[in-house]
């Protein structure tokens, strides 16, 4: 049988759909980001240390853009894991690049319509194609 650990459910945003984990603060603990389809936006969640998550940031997307997939890569190469979604809503990736503290800023690629199997299977691949140290999103 399970049980809850204190602290649970946490919250983030509307609709959760999709969820990453990586050390996004610097600490050396892997915190948690989730992709809200319902707000279109994504949620931080900073571990304590103690495996129990406060409640980070909230990271807006663009309005509509229903992100129904999150990765996490150090997509920039400052050796800082960033963060991606794939957007259907407004068919493109936002990239968000962390500064290392789990503060992003977002930067938006239009990739031509992303709504494959009815809207309702979106996927973000990450492959290194000629740099083993560096990601590329798919």
């Amino acid at each position: 049988m399970f049980t809850e650990a204190p602290g649970i459910p946490y919250s983030v945003g509307n609709s959760p759909i999709a969820i990453t984990a990586a050390d996004l603060n610097g600490d050396g603990f892997i915190d948690i980001a989730t992709a809200n389809v319902g707000t279109s936006d994504v949620s931080i969640l900073l571990n304590n240390r103690f495996e129990i998550f406060s409640p980070g940031k909230t990271v807006p997307l663009t309005i509509y853009s229903f992100p129904f997939d999150i990765t996490s890569a150090d997509f920039n190469c400052d050796g800082i894991p960033d963060l991606a979604t794939a957007n259907p809503g407004t068919d493109n990736v936002s990239v968000l690049t962390n500064n290392g503290a789990a503060q992003f800023s977002v930067t938006n690629f239009p990739v031509g319509t992303l709504c494959l199997f009815n809207g309702f299977f979106v996927i973000i691949l990450l492959i290194r194609y000629n740099n083993p140290h560096r990601s590329d999103i798919q």
